[in-house]
């Protein structure tokens, strides 16, 4: 890493690389607020005091393990199948079992997703490839993994983690999956109870039919302009 830091360039200030969206709620906003600002793609903001003091991070998982503790007391929409919501697509961005992970990364980079599905030849689904997995292959610096065929390299995932308590690749092993029949609130449950950021929507057959994400969630829990 500290190789790769010295060739991009030593001297690059942070101010270069830097985003320049901030997101930030005040204390005394309502929840409707995040909900809004995590719908649209935004992960963590702050929550600033009227006067410009810091008072810590609000993130998205926090929101929904909150929302997850009180569904009891949430109706109406958490109520609802997903198939209901139109969260239910038909098709999915999928890549092959034996397609090279390389061919995967570059339908991440062309449709702009951070995961998309494996599908053995019954087109069940097997498994994930996630914008996390090229960060552990980077970071573990197996690039020669990116020339494996996507069902060899969720056998090499398999292995690490049975010897490793590092899940940075648990995107892709084991999937997790919810029924397009579940309602919006088990499938809160579940994305809490896994701790994921994203669950495959599936029939019968395993074979995927859409994805619900927790910014999914959080754009149907918008309320209305």
């Amino acid at each position: 890493m500290s190789d790769l830091l010295h060739s991009v360039g030593p001297k690059v200030p942070v101010a270069n690389i830097v985003e320049r969206t901030f997101s930030s709620v005040l204390p005394s906003d309502t929840l409707a607020v995040p909900v809004k600002q995590f719908g649209n793609r935004i992960h963590r903001t702050a929550v600033v005091a009227e006067h410009g003091e810091f008072e810590g991070m609000l993130s998205q998982g926090v929101l929904l393990g909150f929302l997850q503790a009180n569904l009891p007391k949430l109706k109406g929409v958490m109520s609802r199948s997903l198939k209901d919501l139109g969260m239910v697509k038909g098709t999915v961005l999928a890549v092959a079992h034996d397609s090279l992970v390389i061919e995967g990364v570059k339908l991440l980079l062309q449709k702009n997703i951070s995961s998309v599905a494996i599908t053995n030849a019954r087109n069940a689904i097997i498994g994930a490839l996630s914008l996390s997995d090229v960060k552990w292959i980077l970071r573990k610096r197996h690039y020669h993994f990116f020339w494996l065929e996507v069902d060899k390299f969720l056998g090499h995932v398999k292995r690490e983690e049975a010897f490793s308590s590092d899940n940075q690749a648990r995107d892709t092993y084991p999937v997790f999956t919810v029924g397009s029949s579940r309602s919006l609130g088990e499938a809160v449950q579940k994305l809490v109870a896994l701790r994921t950021h994203r669950l495959w929507i599936v029939e019968n057959s395993m074979s995927p039919s859409g994805v619900i994400s927790i910014t999914d969630i959080m754009k149907l829990l918008t309320p209305p302009e």
